[in-house]
């Protein structure tokens, strides 16, 4: 993880990427920090794991009796 993480800021660095592509490692970590004390950064968080959990519970009310109706077929 680490290594690339490394690999992510040296490419920037040295040009490989252009930095009005993809940030530099440093700066997204940066950016991180600022925003975990913003509220709309929460917010939205919540957003995303309530529209995972909604997702994920549609598939297992799905899936599940799916799964037991083929398996229990010869």
């Amino acid at each position: 993880m680490l290594v690339v993480l490394a690999l992510w800021e040296l490419a920037i660095r040295v040009g490989v990427i252009s930095e009005s592509n993809i940030p530099t490692m440093t700066g997204a970590l940066g950016e991180l920090v600022s925003q975990l004390g913003e509220s709309g950064f929460w917010s939205a968080v919540g957003r995303t794991l309530e529209g995972w959990a909604l997702g994920w519970g549609i598939a297992m009310a799905l899936g599940v009796p799916l799964g037991i109706l083929i398996g229990s077929s010869r």
